[in-house]
Formats: C-alpha cells, sequence, structure tokens
C-alpha cells in the first residue's frame, strides 16, 4: 500500500508502507446503505468482483491480505450476520477462520462461510436466463474475480444461493478453538521431572522413569500473532551439541 504520511516538520509524503491499526475495512459506506449480510472476502480484486456478484449486498475486505486479519477493525460488523467467502486455497481458508474468531469477537451476528465445493457449475444460459451445469471444481487460489472471468452474473449467484448447502454456518467450537481457548488436549500419560544435571524424564505408573531430553533451559515467553496461544519457548543440547 501506498500512504501519506505527516512528518514532525509538517512536511507531507508518500510512503510505502501501511497504516497504523486497526485498519478500516474496504466497502463501509455500503454496509450502511445495505441491510442484508455483509459479504467478507480476501483482496481487493475479488472484492470489486463480488460486489457485482452480490450487488444486494455489503461486501467488505481487509487491508493486508491473509496475515493481517487482526490488524483490521471489526467492530463496525457487531451485530451484523456476516457470509465469509474465502480463497480457495488453505491460506485463504485460515484466513476466514481468523475472520470468523474477530467476528466473535466483536459479537457479530450469526457468521457463514461459503461452502466452496458448491462452486463446481457452469454459468450457462438456457431459454434465454441464467442457468448453472454441473462443472469442474474451484482451482486453487479462486476467489470471486475469477468466477465474473468465467461468465458467472448476479443471476447465477441468485440460483446458488437457493441451494441451502451453499452457506453453511460457521461452527463455535472452529471459532473458539480459532480464539486460543479450546478445550486442551488430553495430556500425555505420566509426570513430567527435569533432574538437574541430568535432563527432563517422564514417570508413568508402574515403569522405570524414561529420558526425554537434555536439561531444558527457558528462553522466552511466546504467543501468536493475535496474543493468544501464549506459552513457552524453550531450548535444549541435542546429541550435535
Amino acid at each position: 500500500p501506498v500512504t501519506l504520511w505527516r512528518f514532525p516538520d509538517g512536511r507531507l509524503a508518500w510512503q510505502f508502507k501501511a497504516p497504523p491499526a486497526p485498519r478500516p475495512l474496504l466497502g463501509l459506506p455500503e454496509l450502511a446503505a445495505k441491510p442484508g449480510p455483509a459479504v467478507i472476502v480476501e483482496g481487493e480484486k475479488a472484492r470489486d468482483a463480488a460486489a457485482l456478484l452480490l450487488p444486494g449486498y455489503p461486501v467488505l475486505a481487509w487491508q493486508g491480505g491473509a496475515q493481517a486479519v487482526n490488524k483490521a477493525d471489526w467492530s463496525p460488523l457487531s451485530g451484523r450476520d456476516c457470509w465469509l467467502w474465502p480463497d480457495a486455497d488453505p491460506p485463504g481458508e485460515k484466513a476466514m477462520r481468523d475472520v470468523a474468531a474477530a467476528l466473535a469477537a466483536v459479537d457479530a451476528g450469526k457468521v457463514s462461510i461459503f461452502n466452496l465445493s458448491a462452486f463446481a457449475r457452469r454459468a450457462i444460459e438456457a431459454a434465454g436466463a441464467a442457468a448453472l451445469a454441473d462443472g469442474e471444481p474451484l482451482a486453487a487460489g479462486d476467489d470471486a474475480a475469477d468466477l465474473l472471468a468465467r461468465g458467472w452474473t448476479a443471476a447465477h449467484v441468485r440460483l446458488l444461493l437457493a441451494d441451502p448447502d451453499t452457506l453453511r454456518p460457521v461452527q463455535p467450537a472452529a471459532v473458539k478453538a480459532n480464539q486460543g481457548r479450546a478445550e486442551e488436549a488430553p495430556a500425555a500419560p505420566g509426570r513430567f521431572e527435569m533432574i538437574p544435571g541430568r535432563g527432563l524424564y517422564i514417570r508413568e505408573a508402574e515403569r522405570a522413569p524414561r529420558w526425554v531430553c537434555a536439561p531444558l533451559e527457558v528462553a522466552a515467553l511466546v504467543r501468536d500473532p493475535r496474543g493468544t496461544g501464549w506459552g513457552l519457548l524453550v531450548r535444549f543440547a541435542d546429541p550435535d551439541g
């Protein structure tokens, strides 16, 4: 992104630099003008295309791509139903899981996600009207702009929305896990014990203590990019030193 910055001496200059967080969402005027669920996509290109395919809905995107979800200001979506349209690839799916978690944090309304397998159709015309035929699944990375390039129109998307399997509710458990508040996984059986000068051992009932690794040193307190998932970074000497 290119942004305009004012320096201490009053000078204005453009810089290749992102604006400070929290960053406003792209498409906020539509949010005020259109009362339906907010459609959230990744990227300006996808947003422009989705706005043509879903003209009755506000379509929004955040700045910075898949790794910058937590830098956006999601508060305008408090209480608003949302539809998530991910890119057809693992980073796109993860980004929308992050978005779902961010929406949960601002108490958004019902959150649903597009079932991308529903888009395995061809946009055709039959008797002068839009119709859908069987087609190939989306290619890796496909988004709304790719559908638009293949001849999809708002009429075709309306047909798709008539299928109840097109939109699926985001499971609260999945959102909770993405916020770092999921139930903890069962601990390994037994009890870990650090024996000075020897290393880390695990003790289990009716078994001799088992050596795990050399003595551990706690090097840092760490977290994930969303400020959750706190843990310890530890280090130890392996056989190569």
